[in-house]
């Protein structure tokens, strides 16, 4: 499976997931801007069940600026499931709004705010004067 994100708003940082012990394959890459993929496989000959509203990934996104769409990739391997090996025969997943959910991600509605509470002079050499840049990071989780 992979999803489509606008990387001039966020950019991938990680991702997590307390299951995967439980598959003979399991991969996230986040590697290319704009992008990622999630593999997960089985070769269990009933497959793997999670318990309901169980979380399968969690990715975290540094959140630049503007608002970026989520969307599914449904096409080729990019956007396919199957049953548990070796037979591992396509499963349908039309329709496909019942399978994939996009979203965004947006700016806060409220502004954020950082503050300096201490301070510390040092000495420069010479007529040089220094400045000092602030500024915030925000990440967001995404959570599969």
């Amino acid at each position: 499976m992979r999803f489509n994100y606008d990387a001039s708003v966020l950019t991938y940082v990680s991702s997590t997931s307390a299951y995967s012990g439980l598959f003979d394959l399991w991969s996230i890459n986040g590697a290319i801007a704009g992008r990622v993929t999630i593999g997960a496989g089985s070769n269990a000959i009933n497959g793997v069940t999670l318990p309901d509203d169980a979380v399968l990934y969690s990715v975290t996104f540094n959140y630049i600026s503007g608002t970026s769409a989520l969307t599914w990739v449904n096409s080729g391997s990019d956007g396919q499931y199957t049953s548990p090996g070796p037979a591992f025969d396509l499963l349908i997943d039309t329709p496909t709004g019942n399978y994939y959910f996009d979203g965004s991600i947006t700016s806060p509605a409220i502004a954020l705010s950082g503050s300096i509470t201490g301070q510390t002079n040092v000495l420069c050499f010479g007529e040089s004067t220094g400045s000092v840049t602030v500024t915030e990071q925000v990440e967001f989780l995404l959570i599969i």
